[in-house]
């Protein structure tokens, strides 16, 4: 006969199956929970309420390491333990680091204390557990990611609670609730990376500024707006802001230095407008609106104070630059449709890579036709090496003392197919901003070269060739490869070639650009500074280049008689030329009278329309050939 099991062990078994069926209930209730919620504290507090309730049991919290502090902190409880959201938890060596939260965290396992009052790892929170009527602790390790980021605490009113059973099951609560939360992080990055998208799409990321979408919007709902009839007859001014020199500042010091260019601007130009919508156009624009403008005398002297803001110099990691902004003005609706008079402000700021200088002008219609023809001519323009369309012109150098050609300047000319032969001053700044600069500089470096060699190999008395070098070459290309290369092709002696150099050149990096000019020098070849005088940095340099020559500017020459300011500057510079030993030579000289004052003051050489306009290779020959010069000098008098 089969022996029934005694009362006692009847009660026991009740009970047992009883909490079992709370603890599944819970985890069932949880887990329906875990299914509708948004956010990681929803979660949180759910999970403990229903724990406490369904589980009958004294209190739950949940808790996340404070990794730097090495503290859990609790961020939601339920039940009767007092002041729980105020509990010391640890998880390192102390004595608040040994209890089982402790544990779990560090450790990554549930840690159970079946009775609290005589376990010594409960000290520190033993009064606090008998207010509450604890008996039994067990804690169990929260994951996200594989880490463990906190921890599930549960305090039972019986000693005893925890068994494999229960234990098993509230760690399939905590398991549940790491779930909800690798569920939960994946839908905040998600969330995170759609907010990240919004922002990026409105707003310029280095700044804050808005961007060109955000402010194309604005932008037109406010010219809807102004076209009401309520509004009268005021226009939308919008004022766009280019930074000419932006990329070659970039090239330089490198893309970083970009972010605190823009920060800098963008500063300035808010705390100048505080009352502008001030946006980011692209890496070199800016724009802002001033809305129901019909002043334009006022619009153009705030054009001007900005251009004077922004050409303010900006320290980049202890590097001065210098932006050289351009302003462009234009107005709705004066010059068409918001989207028309946006890009009527950017023509007029030099919206393409080939305008330079600092300017502020407003938007006219002559703009947009020039802009079309830049266009044009820069697709022409990158054609025209590879079909040959690109010649040489040289220009006569003179020695003043004897009269003689010792040199030839070689300038760059292209004879466009149907339009003849096209001014450098329009195509050479294309070249240089598109980077053509580079292969077009090479080839006249090596088409120089090989025309000089066949002037000697004519039989013509040796002359120096000079070759003009741009800032760009320095910086993109190899320049002494490029011309070493030049001169082994063409078999000829680098003392006979010459590269003259602008103050641009040095403007940047000025010890690299030394140490080439210095590499170049040591294989035989002389250079030159060019234009001296137009620019701000030669007296800086001048003393550390290796410059055999001076080339005075023709700005200067062409007034030396004339303005005595001009004859003072010419007379210093030749002055302070010789006492560096250096030779001078003065650009666009025209007149007799012009010859003769820099005969007077010791000016070695001469270059201009006295003597000779630029010519062809071959009527450069026959001038050779010729003997063709000027009457030497007659015994040199001071002027």
């Amino acid at each position: 006969m089969t022996q029934l099991p005694a009362d006692d062990d009847l009660g026991t078994t009740r009970a047992k199956l009883i909490r079992l069926t709370r603890l599944y209930a819970m985890l069932s209730r949880i887990n329906r929970t875990i299914i509708r919620v948004d956010d990681a504290e929803e979660l949180y507090n759910a999970a403990c309420q229903i724990a406490a309730e369904d589980g009958s049991l004294s209190f739950t919290w949940i808790g996340l390491l404070d990794a730097q502090t090495q503290t859990v902190v609790p961020v939601s409880h339920a039940g009767s333990f007092p002041d729980l959201m105020h509990l010391q938890v640890r998880v390192d060596a102390s004595a608040e680091g040994r209890g089982p939260s402790g544990v779990a965290i560090r450790e990554g396992r549930p840690c159970v204390i079946n009775n609290v009052l005589a376990d010594p790892r409960t000290l520190p929170w033993r009064p606090k557990m008998r207010e509450a009527k604890t008996n039994s602790l067990a804690s169990f390790p929260l994951r996200l990611e594989n880490t463990v980021v906190g921890v599930l605490e549960i305090g039972a009113y019986d000693l005893d609670y925890f068994q494999e059973m229960e234990i098993n099951l509230l760690a399939e609560v905590a398991d549940d609730i790491s779930f909800a939360l690798k569920v939960l992080r994946r839908n905040e990055l998600r969330l995170a990376g759609e907010a990240k998208l919004h922002y990026l799409a409105y707003y310029d990321s280095q700044t804050g500024l808005p961007g060109r979408n955000l402010f194309e919007t604005r932008f037109a709902a406010a010219c809807s707006a102004s076209s009401m009839p309520e509004s009268g007859t005021l226009m939308q001014a919008i004022l766009v802001v280019r930074l000419c020199r932006y990329y070659e500042v970039l090239h330089v010091l490198g893309p970083e230095a970009g972010a605190a260019i823009a920060r800098a601007v963008g500063g300035r130009l808010e705390a100048h407008l505080p009352t502008a919508w001030v946006a980011r156009l692209s890496e070199a624009e800016f724009v802002f609106m001033l809305e129901r403008q019909d002043d334009k005398a006022a619009l153009e002297k705030t054009g001007r104070l900005i251009r004077e803001l922004i050409a303010e110099g900006i320290r980049v990691n202890e590097q001065e630059v210098f932006m050289d902004p351009s302003v462009g003005i234009a107005l709705y609706p004066q010059h068409g449709t918001p989207s028309e008079v946006l890009k009527a402000a950017q023509t007029a700021a030099g919206d393409t890579p080939y305008d330079s200088g600092s300017t502020c002008r407003f938007f006219v219609a002559e703009m947009d036709r020039g802009s079309r023809r830049r266009l044009d001519m820069d697709t022409a323009l990158r054609r025209a090496l590879m079909r040959d369309e690109f010649v040489l012109h040289y220009q006569p150098q003179l020695d003043l003392v004897s009269g003689e050609v010792v040199g030839a300047e070689a300038l760059l000319r292209w004879q466009r197919p149907d339009h003849g032969l096209i001014s450098p001053l329009e195509f050479i700044p294309l070249l240089e901003d598109t980077g053509l600069i580079c292969e077009v500089g090479a080839w006249v470096i090596g088409e120089a070269t090989r025309v000089c060699r066949r002037w000697q190999d004519a039989g013509l008395s040796p002359i120096r060739m000079a070759v003009n070098l741009s800032a760009r070459q320095f910086r993109e290309t190899d320049i002494r490869k490029v011309v070493r290369q030049a001169l082994s092709d063409a078999k000829l002696e680098a003392q006979w070639l010459e590269l003259e150099v602008t103050e641009s050149v040095v403007l940047f990096q000025p010890d690299q650009v030394i140490r080439t000019m210095l590499d170049l020098n040591s294989d035989g070849v002389t250079h030159a500074m060019d234009d001296f005088g137009t620019g701000y940095s030669s007296l800086s340099y001048l003393q550390r280049l290796p410059v055999a020559r001076i080339k005075i500017d023709r700005g200067f020459v062409s007034n030396v008689v004339a303005n005595p300011n001009d004859a003072a500057i010419v007379r210093a510079v030749v002055g302070m030329a010789h006492s560096l030993g250096m030779s001078v030579i003065a650009e666009g000289v025209e007149t007799e009278t012009q010859l003769g004052y820099l005969r007077g003051i010791g000016c070695e050489e001469m270059q201009g329309y006295f003597f000779s306009r630029p010519v062809p290779e071959n009527a450069f020959a026959s001038l050779l050939s010729e003997g063709r010069c000027i009457p030497a000098a007659p015994e040199r008098h001071q002027i």
